[in-house]
């Protein structure tokens, strides 16, 4: 038997539960991509008090994330992705997330926790999932909102190397397959390209 007195931080870990476990990632929230609960779990047995924030309308802090990706000493997620991208060894969709996706996830992940933790309640006081601005309504319910920025900023597409060939007007080009403008890095290097994107109508081809 685990008694809170052998144990202070445990305390700290029963109170934060709730709101780890809906940043995290669970049904009504996402995870994050190659680091499961179990990676999340450790740094949180160690430091419960960053997430502390989840589920009472309190700031998310970066540090918990900085952990995660193996940065604890960069102050931001910027300065982590700028860390790790700078390495690069690492596949995009193993950075860390932009603030603004984080800030999203972070209120998704809020709204959900704020939720379990009044479950003892008669009553719920939690507004609409779209009042957190991190959640749209559609035709057929709600959807995340990923990102209020671009996906891609035009100055980066012109940085990336893709495998272009010539022509570029078959799904062989990995331009043409994603819907991006081919840009002079590429394989075709832009000249007589044929990709739908550039949508440039003074090339016949054929």
């Amino acid at each position: 038997m685990v008694y809170l007195r052998d144990w202070p931080g445990l305390w700290w870990i029963l109170d934060n539960l709730l709101s780890f476990h809906a940043l995290a990632g669970c049904d009504s929230t996402s995870s994050f991509s190659g680091h499961g609960k179990k990676k999340c779990w450790k740094i949180f047995q160690n430091q419960p008090l960053l997430v502390n924030g989840i589920g009472r309308d309190g700031d998310h802090h970066p540090q918990f994330f900085c952990h995660l990706y193996g940065t604890p000493a960069q102050p931001t997620v910027e300065h982590a992705g700028l860390h790790l991208f700078g390495k690069g060894n690492r596949a995009l969709e193993m950075l860390p997330p932009t603030r603004d996706a984080l800030e999203l996830h972070a209120a998704r992940a809020n709204h959900q926790a704020k939720i379990w933790l009044q479950a003892d309640k008669e009553h719920i006081d939690v507004a609409s999932p779209t009042e957190t601005r991190a959640w749209k309504k559609e035709s057929e319910g709600i959807q995340a909102v990923w990102s209020r920025l671009p996906h891609i900023p035009d100055a980066c597409l012109k940085l990336v190397t893709r495998g272009c060939k010539s022509k570029c007007k078959t799904a062989g080009c990995s331009c043409f397959r994603k819907n991006m403008k081919c840009t002079s890095a590429c394989g075709c290097e832009a000249i007589h390209c044929c990709n739908p994107a550039e949508q440039q109508s003074h090339i016949t081809c054929i």
